[in-house]
């Protein structure tokens, strides 16, 4: 087995030896004879249900696999978006996994050059500062995403906390993954119907008003101190000249005047403005129906 991958209490023993490993090139890696090519997470080869293609990524993990190949090609990014749900640490069984298993694993990584800094990410803040307080490990970064928005400023309490330790913040979903501008909202977002009401009422508004949504969304962000960077996802070059605008512009008077109605008319009468457990409550009930320890819904 590769000992510089393996973690105890984590991998199927029996599986990952057997399993081989070779160099890879003259990197210093080693790496699994079978490898998990992400092409098929991707819904490139036919469709199957997100909870298999989780499953599989962690028996594939679990069994010793340590390359995992993916790409914005692989369904559109459909491939990425499915492996990157092994990533949020509010999917973990318990804390104790992160604090005992992956931690420890990720200073290995370090220790042996092959990265730099250790960082989380995750939506409730409460946990990334939980994991920062019982942690040993250095944790210098955390990604926070949709806590820093019209919608909900609930970062901006925790600033100090992160500050104190020296963590860097990077501030990630200014729109709260598309709630907060005009379009057609994903699917899959976990947000609550009345946050989505209140956040199409809000459109509506700024609509009839005359000003941009997102512009405001992104401007609101951008006053929180102590953050490093703002993340924002842009997939067009449209977006992105937008964002930069709304960064380089200052509001106009009519746009802080908007922003400050927004937010009495339809956010703050909002009785929860965020949807922390939700994703994970999803995800942990599809998985224990695939292993047959909850019936299928009907």
């Amino acid at each position: 087995m590769d000992q510089l991958t393996y973690v105890a209490n984590f991998h199927d023993d029996d599986a990952v030896k057997k399993m081989s490993y070779q160099p890879l090139g003259n990197t210093g890696l080693s790496v699994s004879r079978i490898s998990l090519g992400g092409g098929p997470l991707g819904d490139m080869y036919g469709s199957n249900k997100e909870e298999e293609y989780i499953a599989t990524v962690h028996l594939a993990l679990k069994s010793g696999i340590n390359y995992i190949d993916t790409a914005p090609w692989y369904g559109n990014g459909r491939s990425e978006e499915v492996i990157g749900k092994v990533h949020d640490l509010e999917f973990a069984e318990s804390l104790d996994i992160i604090l005992e298993e992956t931690l420890p694993a990720l200073q290995k990584v370090v220790e042996q050059g092959k990265a730099r800094h250790i960082g989380i990410t995750g939506y409730p803040l409460h946990l990334l500062q939980e994991v920062i307080e019982r942690s040993s490990i250095n944790i210098e970064l955390v990604l926070s995403y949709a806590r820093n928005t019209l919608l909900d400023d609930t970062l901006k309490e925790f600033i100090p906390f992160f500050q104190s330790r020296n963590i860097g913040v990077i501030n990630a979903a200014a729109v709260s993954m598309g709630l907060l501008c005009h379009g057609n909202l994903v699917g899959w977002h976990p947000a609550t119907q009345n946050i989505k009401d209140a956040c199409q009422q809000a459109a509506q508004f700024c609509k009839d008003t005359g000003v941009d949504l997102g512009r405001l969304a992104v401007q609101h962000s951008l006053k929180l101190d102590g953050v490093s960077t703002h993340l924002m996802g842009n997939n067009n070059t449209n977006i992105l000249r937008k964002n930069l605008d709304s960064v380089l512009t200052p509001p106009t008077p009519l746009e802080e005047k908007v922003a400050l109605e927004l937010k009495l008319k339809f956010f703050d009468p909002l009785p929860r403005k965020h949807w922390e457990g939700v994703g994970p409550a999803q995800y942990w009930k599809s998985l224990r129906q695939l292993r047959g320890e909850l019936p299928q819904d009907d």
